[in-house]
């Protein structure tokens, strides 16, 4: 095993990945040049946390009691969650990529081994989750030093970095089997392989963040064995327990729980190795060609709904590569993870009063709200150089915003509709409450796409690089901002009266008033889209 390769081999998959975000053909320029930015900001963001955490406790807290427990509870749940967020820093590197940089050919030919290969790019993982991990340890042991538990920090800081580095050889395994069923399915051609790959990959992401979900995990072990000192059948817990049982000062079974964990990480980081030497070469794909068909026009589903033909091909288009675009899947996922940990960290119980009953529907609504904003967020940047054909189509401005805003409502209005007939199952409300509902639903529905969309147009990503975005940063955080201030605006109404109820209000009235800002709100979400989308045809 050579260390210095290993080093060599991390700085280069870190150096990727910084300058894959940068513009095709610019020339890389400051911290751009060397992976460095995220070391300085840890060597500067631990001790800065450590001490603002520590003058904030002594200032506004001063309470053992209350700093006490929670510092306990903190160092002994840290172990865990450092696996978790390496994890997750993985599953985004590695979904957000294309699949024209998804291929390790290039690697095949140059003289590294599958141990080099896993460890570079393990310590590649731990170089941008580590301004995370600072800020984490710094807090913790700003609170480990008030509480006068440092001893017990060091201990779960290095098995905290020992669970980063557990991840990493997890996603490892990940990583060589994806590439492999890839290829496998790539072999086998013909659609149902293209909606395999995006439900395997959508799979992929949620399985393992719901696997490593605290939450998740806290309640599995409620399920079956009451509390997380029995759990020891569960690797991932085996650090945290030995921080509890050092807290308890059993320190034969705290040897005995850090043993367990350094050896199932070492047991890892061979099967990711192992892994790689197995499937390191690629297999080649074979490409099928159907039999020519000859072409005839047909008005399709799409123009009995009043789509002209340009239209209808766009959205067809845009409906396609939902599941063709590997980039895709991290943005259909972020809603789908919402759902499923609502629905498995919070059990259904019918005994629950109506409004405990309504509010275990929020979080799957707000994920459905949530795949409407991203869907139109990204419509326009993902179109990439090839949105100049967009101009020179018989495409109007008008046209495309209808074509992109139909790709963005047809998958989360058919999502919403079967979530409102599970509430009126569920929650059996009366009808003036399901009218409520079901507007303030479709049209926050409605007012989360226009918002994506006009957000989108004006701050598109066309940038083809290896991971493509599809929208600036600053464009996604004010879309963000903005979709979640006409989301409460417009529910404003329905929450006074559920939480502020007055003779003068009644839920009708809360209904109309809430029709009249959805009425204003979609008026100019739908002006701003089309003068974003108008601004493109000028520049282009």
């Amino acid at each position: 095993m050579n260390v210095r390769l290993i080093m060599h081999l991390a700085s280069i998959f870190a150096l990727s990945s910084i300058r894959a975000k940068r513009t095709k053909g610019s020339v890389p320029k400051q911290f751009a040049k060397s992976p460095i930015v995220n070391i300085i900001f840890s060597v500067v963001g631990f001790p800065l946390s450590v001490i603002l955490t520590y003058l904030f406790i002594t200032r506004f807290i001063k309470g053992e009691v209350l700093i006490n427990p929670a510092c306990t509870q903190l160092l002994i749940f840290l172990p865990s969650f450092t696996v978790l967020l390496s994890i997750m820093f993985s599953l985004m590197f590695e979904f957000s990529q294309s699949s024209s940089a998804a291929s390790t050919d290039m690697i095949s030919w140059l003289p590294i081994g599958a141990t080099e290969y896993v460890l570079g790019s393990a310590l590649c993982t731990m170089y941008f989750a580590s301004p995370v991990l600072s800020l984490i340890l710094g807090v913790s042991l700003g609170l480990a030093i008030y509480a006068g538990m440092t001893t017990v920090w060091v201990l779960t800081a290095a098995l905290g970095l020992l669970g980063a580095f557990l991840g990493a050889f997890v996603i490892e395994v990940v990583r060589a089997l994806i590439n492999r069923a890839s290829a496998t399915l790539y072999k086998c051609g013909g659609r149902s392989t293209i909606v395999i790959r995006l439900f395997t990959s959508i799979l992929l992401i949620v399985t393992f963040s719901i696997m490593f979900n605290f939450n998740v995990l806290q309640t599995l072990i409620q399920w079956f064995v009451g509390n997380i000192s029995n759990a020891w059948f569960i690797p991932m817990l085996w650090s945290s327990l030995a921080i509890m049982n050092f807290i308890r000062v059993d320190l034969t079974r705290m040897t005995i729980y850090t043993l367990l964990s350094a050896t199932f990480t070492l047991a890892f980081l061979w099967i990711s190795v192992k892994t790689r030497e197995k499937y390191w070469v690629s297999v080649p794909v074979s490409i099928k060609l159907a039999p020519p068909k000859i072409y005839s026009p047909k008005r399709g589903f799409l123009g009995m709904l009043g789509f002209t033909a340009a239209e209808a091909a766009l959205i067809r288009k845009d409906l396609r590569s939902l599941i063709r675009r590997k980039e895709m899947a991290s943005w259909i996922a972020i809603p789908v993870i919402m759902c499923i940990v609502t629905i498995i960290t919070t059990p259904w119980n019918p005994t629950a009063s109506a409004m405990d009953k309504m509010l275990f529907f929020m979080m799957p609504a707000l994920g459905i709200l949530l795949l409407a904003f991203f869907l139109s967020l990204v419509g326009i940047g993902q179109e990439g150089s090839a949105f100049v054909n967009l101009l020179k189509a018989p495409l109007g401005a008008r046209q495309i915003v209808k074509a992109k805003l139909t790709v963005a409502l047809l998958p989360s209005t058919c999502a919403l509709a079967i979530l409102i007939v599970f509430f009126q199952v569920l929650v059996q409300p009366r009808l003036e409450v399901m009218l409520a509902v079901a507007i303030t639903s479709f049209a926050t529905l409605l007012e989360a796409t226009l918002m994506g969309l006009a957000v989108g147009a004006r701050y598109p990503d066309f940038t083809e690089v290896p991971r493509a975005r599809f929208v600036s940063q600053r464009g996604a955080l004010l879309g963000m901002a903005l979709m979640g201030a006409t989301v409460m605006a417009t529910c404003s109404p329905i929450f006074a009266y559920l939480f502020f109820p007055s003779k003068s209000l009644s839920l009708s009235t809360a209904t109309i008033i809430t029709v009249a800002i959805i009425t204003i709100t979609c008026y100019l979400g739908y002006r701003a889209a089309m003068s974003g989308v108008e601004q493109i045809y000028k520049k282009g």
